[in-house]
């Protein structure tokens, strides 16, 4: 018996972002019992995997025609209306997952996007408030965190595993933070690099022991990290904060550390958080949206409310997460295979 077709098409890693992982992992869990192919939009091309910005029209258009299901994660307005013209153009099913914002998205773009999702097979949210902004008839909330294989994941970088050592030989309790690529919203830094920064400067003049390590997957942001690095070498901050500038596995990356932070001015369903806590690890996320049980939050845009908030956790001996965050994902993975493909 034929398997059916499934067309994946968004970032697929490197760069690491939340998206292209969740793509990565869904092609993985599925593919004993579906055909998946990738259509992938990022920047950085790989072997064997095809590529949007090729420009290859008559290849893309190919992978369509031949695929049973074309599935969707694109956050960016223009490639979502390029697929689902395409899907529609040969009767395709359509399935799109709203994973976010897309930065900078304009208000005369959100009824455009409405007018597409209302016309798919499925819509999937992947939180309750991305639904309620998009105002759409017919939607599934599951949340996008799939489990991962850690054991197949690459080591982290030995500059990086070092600089952590080092710093708990000191008696640092280590911080990790990242970024796909540095944007911005509404005119503040989408991922709340800089707040790091000024929590870690409250933090050190407290005396607190914390460093932090901020990953930025992706240098092609419009923010650049020079500011950052200078805002570091002013606050005396080189000996506990370090920017890295590459990819990197971050669940291994979390292995390694003790609090995980998500100090973003909007979010979806984050892969950060959900990774933390499956792993057993704190996590500090802002109060833009409804977080998973057992996050600790901060309030959005305050450094000094991220300070005192990883002081806290510092500061708990008994810190704990919800065995539910571990094993919460099985009715997800469940409904997805039996009947969302079906």
């Amino acid at each position: 018996m034929r398997k059916k077709k499934i067309l994946l098409i968004g970032p697929y890693p490197p760069p690491y972002g939340g998206v292209s992982m969740h793509i990565k992992r869904l092609k993985a869990l599925f593919s004993e019992g579906f055909d998946i192919d990738i259509v992938d939009e990022s920047r950085e091309k790989k072997e064997g995997i095809f590529n949007l910005r090729s420009l290859n029209i008559f290849g893309y258009l190919y992978k369509v025609l031949k695929t049973d299901i074309v599935h969707i994660h694109s956050g960016k307005f223009f490639f979502r209306m390029l697929h689902f013209s395409a899907a529609s153009l040969f009767f395709r099913k359509k399935i799109i997952t709203v994973h976010g914002y897309e930065p900078g998205r304009g208000a005369n773009i959100r009824p455009m996007d409405r007018v597409i999702l209302n016309n798919c097979n499925k819509v999937i949210f992947v939180s309750k408030e991305l639904a309620d902004a998009f105002n759409v008839k017919h939607y599934i909330i599951n949340e996008a965190f799939l489990p991962p294989d850690v054991k197949s994941e690459a080591e982290i970088p030995a500059e990086v595993a070092n600089w952590i050592e080092q710093r708990k030989e000191q008696g640092y309790k280590i911080c990790v933070a990242n970024a796909w690529r540095l944007d911005k919203h509404e005119n503040e830094d989408l991922y709340g690099l800089d707040l790091c920064i000024r929590a870690a400067k409250k933090n050190k003049e407290k005396g607190i022991k914390a460093a932090t390590i901020f990953v930025v997957s992706d240098g092609s942001g419009v923010i650049k990290t020079e500011q950052y690095k200078k805002m570091i070498s002013e606050f005396e901050l080189e000996s506990c904060f370090l920017i890295w500038e590459a990819p990197l596995s971050f669940i291994k990356l979390i292995i390694h550390t003790d609090i995980v932070l998500r100090p973003t001015n909007t979010d979806g369903d984050a892969l950060t958080v959900r990774e933390g806590l499956f792993l057993g690890k704190p996590v500090v996320a802002s109060d833009v949206v409804i977080r998973p049980e057992g996050t600790k939050l901060f309030k959005t845009r305050d450094a000094g409310s991220l300070a005192e908030t990883i002081a806290e956790v510092l500061n708990d001996d008994q810190q704990s997460v919800m065995d539910n965050q571990r094993s919460g994902v099985t009715h997800y993975l469940e409904y997805y295979k039996n009947n969302v493909y079906q």
